[in-house]
């Protein structure tokens, strides 16, 4: 299919793992090897914060929504709700 799928934890532990593996091979490979090691954790790394980044403001996002409105905020609505009625009749 082509659904994409999030799993950050998974996610970490392969960075981690390409991380050991770059540690554990320093002067065993050569320049283009050492150079596309690292250009790919790089990446990942990045991808990695901003997914992470962007998880962080979707659950920030849902739990303000499910939370109560302040009678404030029920009054803008009902202002605004008011208002819109009037301008039809009008019309």
């Amino acid at each position: 299919t082509q659904k994409i799928e999030t799993d950050l934890e998974r996610a970490q532990v392969t960075i981690d793992m390409l991380s050991m593996i770059k540690k554990k091979t320093e002067g065993n490979l050569d320049t283009q090897e050492n150079r596309m090691l690292a250009d790919i954790l790089s990446s990942l790394q990045m991808n990695y914060v901003e997914t992470s980044a962007e998880a962080a403001k979707e659950k920030k996002s849902d739990s303000a929504d499910s939370q109560p409105k302040t009678p404030e905020q029920e009054d803008e609505k009902q202002k605004f709700h008011k208002s819109y009625e009037d301008k039809q009749k009008d019309a």
